[in-house]
């Protein structure tokens, strides 16, 4: 990180923190003509050491290791649309980190319930979830496929399948019947991604 961004990044925290204590410490402060006293009750800071306690505040402020870790420690997730390789994000935060999540949404850890009242408990880096899907049997709705009925020539029973249809020809003295069942569907696979945007993800390691 260059000079300039470290600069504007203490400017903010100095502003921050110099305007929290002012409004913290103004109603301990007393005030007359000639001299001004601290109460001491809320703070250990006199009216003979606040440009120490300035001092310090602006110690804590420049101290960049403090600062990172208390915005990024190890463990966080840091997301961009810009940084697109971990030197870069190192070089941005420092600490060490690693490229998290390629692929893969972030979900919260914990016990969701969907629309469907149905539940499920997440845990800490669990993974799952597909791609692509092929549905089974017992997943497909419950259906049923029509059938035609037809006489044909005389004959006895028979039976006859192949790739687009199935087909049973029933033959009797008096009767002749056929009946046939089609094949539908492309037997392929279907989509289960959810709408999304990519980005850059990382994992402070240390």
């Amino acid at each position: 990180m260059n000079k300039e961004k470290i600069r504007n990044i203490i400017v903010v925290i100095l502003v921050t923190i110099l305007t929290s204590t002012i409004t913290t410490y103004a109603t301990s402060y007393l005030y007359n003509s000639s001299e001004v006293s601290y109460d001491n009750k809320a703070s250990n800071i006199t009216s003979d050491n606040v440009q120490g306690a300035i001092d310090e505040l602006y110690t804590q402020a420049t101290n960049y290791t403090n600062l990172r870790n208390m915005i990024y420690p190890v463990g966080s997730i840091y997301i961009s649309v810009t940084d697109d390789t971990v030197a870069k994000v190192q070089e941005r935060f420092g600490g060490t980190w690693e490229s998290f999540g390629s692929g893969r949404t972030l979900v919260g850890v914990g016990t969701g319930t969907d629309e469907n009242n149905t539940s499920k408990t997440f845990a800490i880096n669990e993974t799952a979830g597909e791609y692509t899907h092929k549905l089974t049997i017992t997943e497909m709705p419950r259906h049923n496929h029509p059938w035609e009925a037809g006489g044909i020539p005389g004959g006895w029973g028979e039976g006859s399948q192949n790739s687009d249809r199935f087909r049973v020809d029933i033959h009797s003295p008096k009767n002749d019947w056929k009946m046939s069942i089609g094949y539908s569907g492309g037997d392929g696979y279907h989509n289960i991604i959810q709408p999304y945007i990519t980005v850059y993800m990382y994992k402070r390691v240390s």
